[in-house]
């Protein structure tokens, strides 16, 4: 059994507290430690970030690691063997690692060998020694096969080279792949070698020439230096993303060590996974030319779509961070950083600048994308933009909302409930409650209770509570009464299955009055609850959202007035 008191501390100092220890969070910045970790229980808890689990899950959260890598990291490190199923395939990827760990051995003992084309470029580039060793950056001289002569002295055949992607074949000759190149490593988050990122030196095309896909590199799932820079990430509690290995390294050495680079433009749904086991934010921050900027349009919704937080850092026009950086330092760095736009202020922003607001017919076409767009935000973020954008166009926010009901109704579920909802995805994933399932009770049981259920049928949050309710209010609607077997028949088989569960196990009969009254006071306190957290969240969105004015002032205003009243209400209430 792996002791977690003794595994924590290798990497975090703890002090004796008690029948505990306790220190700084590696998760999340903190000065006072809140981080307590229990020999009895074998389990940590941050009382800070809310982090906690057992050995395991420690070593899946500090090195980033997927359930079955931390068992395997935690049976390597204690001297523990496991049999593997799959051996054959986990034995021909620890060779593919060790080839490649080999490669940047020598691409870095030749940058470090003296006066060299690579060494001088990235001098050139202010990139210090210091951080040249951090990053295992290295040199691939211009010859067509040093590389296979030095694995030819090791005894590894050209065949697996070619396997890991370091040479090519043409006309049944081995190359190497990459020459006259600054060769930049590629390492995962569990310390393996897996792929290379080569910069020409000189002219030369292409500019950046990376290894191909093979069994241990899919450039999907990886981030460019979060090997090095995860504990730093994870401390500010968001991470700057940019394009490039030099990007990284620049903002790196300059002391912005929570960064990382998506490996070109294409970000990916396991980057932005990946990501989401450290933070719950991400900044992008590409190159500011077109593409660049498409980048980052569809970047932003990946990060968004996996739970992440998601801003864009706009640099100025013409300079790539690097660039910036270099010449302006940390601290303009930073601030330009406090100023990064959110995910929605951004797609808003670049809808306006592909239309004329000076025109009417401008000013429809903008209002029709950005509903397009606002439609796929949840409620409370499309309440902190609507106001702005019936500011911009001159077009009430009403007209907004209709527009945006028109739009939805393309899903095929009914505007009326929609729009009070979150987004579809979350409408599908979520269960069925017990109030929706209460409410469908009473509507089967007596068709005159559809006129009393529905004032509150935004009760209906999950999928299937809102297609069930949908059906029988149609039912009602064209039958009059409830019809049991056109009723049912209407139903598909998981509607069905979730009905029938309904009927065998919620009991009414006799006290529907009664039932109804005590799901709308429960209705209504949640609701009310919810309004409030909503409140909150909006006054904040609205700091981020349209420049002041007085009409901003006043939805401000009339938000603080409504909270106020929500909050004396429950007071009333002793608190519920």
């Amino acid at each position: 059994m792996v002791d977690i008191v003794e595994l924590v501390s290798e990497v975090v100092p703890l002090k004796k507290a008690g029948a505990n220890y306790k220190g700084l969070c590696p998760f999340h910045n903190e000065k006072t430690p809140s981080f307590v970790v229990s020999p009895q229980k074998q389990i940590f808890n941050c009382f800070g970030c809310g982090a906690k689990g057992d050995v395991i899950e420690f070593v899946k959260r500090y090195y980033s690691l997927s359930f079955p890598e931390a068992i395997e990291k935690l049976a390597k490190d204690n001297g523990i063997q496991i049999e593997n199923p799959d051996s054959r395939s986990q034995g021909r990827k620890d060779e593919l690692y060790e080839i490649n760990r080999i490669a940047a051995r020598f691409f870095y003992d030749s940058i470090s060998k003296g006066e060299n084309p690579g060494y001088s470029y990235l001098l050139k580039r202010g990139i210090e020694p210091a951080t040249i060793k951090k990053f295992g950056i290295g040199y691939k001289d211009g010859q067509w096969d040093s590389l296979i002569k030095h694995f030819e002295e090791k005894g590894i055949k050209k065949e697996k080279l070619l396997e890991a992607g370091l040479v090519t074949l043409s006309k049944e000759k081995y190359f190497d792949k990459f020459r006259d190149r600054v060769m930049f490593p590629i390492i995962n988050t569990g310390g393996k070698v897996v792929g290379f990122g080569g910069r020409v030196v000189d002219k030369g095309e292409p500019k950046y020439l990376n290894s191909p896909e093979t069994p241990v590199f899919y450039k999907k799932n990886q981030i460019y230096g979060l090997n090095i820079t995860r504990t730093d990430v994870g401390k500010a509690g968001f991470i700057i993303l940019v394009e490039g290995y030099m990007d990284v390294i620049a903002l790196y050495q300059k002391g912005i060590k929570n960064v990382g680079a998506s490996l070109g433009t294409a970000l990916t749904e396991n980057q932005a996974k990946l990501i989401r086991r450290y933070v719950n934010e991400a900044v992008l921050s590409y190159d500011q030319d077109t593409a660049g900027i498409m980048a980052a349009v569809r970047g932003l919704p990946v990060l968004y779509k996996e739970g992440l937080k998601a801003k864009a850092l706009i640099l100025p026009e013409g300079k790539d961070p690097d660039d910036f950086i270099r010449e302006k330092g940390k601290e303009n760095f930073m601030e330009l950083l406090k100023e990064a736009m959110p995910y929605p202020l951004y797609m808003l922003s670049i809808i306006e600048k592909d239309s004329d607001l000076t025109s009417l017919e401008g000013r429809l076409d903008f209002l029709k994308k950005a509903a397009d767009f606002l439609r796929g935000l949840s409620e409370i973020e499309r309440e902190g933009y609507l106001t702005g954008l019936s500011q911009k166009t001159g077009i009430a926010e009403g007209a907004i909302r209709r527009e945006m009901e028109e739009g939805a109704e393309k899903t095929g579920l009914k505007p009326s409930i929609l729009v009070k909802q979150e987004r579809l995805q979350d409408i599908k994933d979520r269960s069925i409650s017990s109030l929706e399932k209460t409410f469908i009770r009473l509507l089967i049981t007596r068709e005159d209770y559809l006129s009393k259920v529905m004032p509150y049928e935004e009760v209906f949050e999950s999928y299937m509570g809102i297609s069930i309710y949908e059906k029988i209010k149609e039912h009602i609607t064209l039958e009059k009464v409830i019809d049991i077997k056109k009723l049912t028949d209407s139903f598909d088989e998981d509607q069905l299955m979730v009905v029938n569960d309904i009927r065998d196990n919620i009991v009414v009969a006799g006290r529907e009055a009664q039932v109804l009254e005590e799901c709308i006071l429960t209705f209504e306190a949640e609701r009310k609850s919810k309004r409030e957290k909503a409140i909150l969240e909006i006054l904040d969105l609205l700091q981020e959202s349209f420049d002041e004015d007085e009409d901003r002032s006043e939805r401000e205003k009339a938000l603080m007035e409504e909270l106020m009243s929500i909050q004396k209400e429950r007071s009333r209430r002793g608190g519920i």
